[in-house]
């Protein structure tokens, strides 16, 4: 299950939106929404591209996707 919380967080602190994450996943602001609230689950690529665009260390990988 995502932690919304400290995904939200490390979006913000990117200075990132929802449609900016959404573009470069190359999936819909809704479809992204819904895996944000834990309605859809994330894929493993798309765990991977998060990782990458939001800089997410380690620790944050396993609290936010993980945990």
């Amino acid at each position: 299950m995502t932690n919304t919380i400290l995904l939200k967080d490390a979006m913000e602190r990117n200075g990132l939106k929802l449609k900016d994450i959404a573009e470069q996943l190359e999936i819909s602001t809704d479809s992204l929404h819904r895996k944000i609230q834990n309605k859809k689950e994330f894929k493993g690529s798309e765990i991977g591209a998060l990782v990458d665009i939001l800089h997410l260390s380690s620790k944050e990988i396993k609290e936010i996707f993980f945990e």
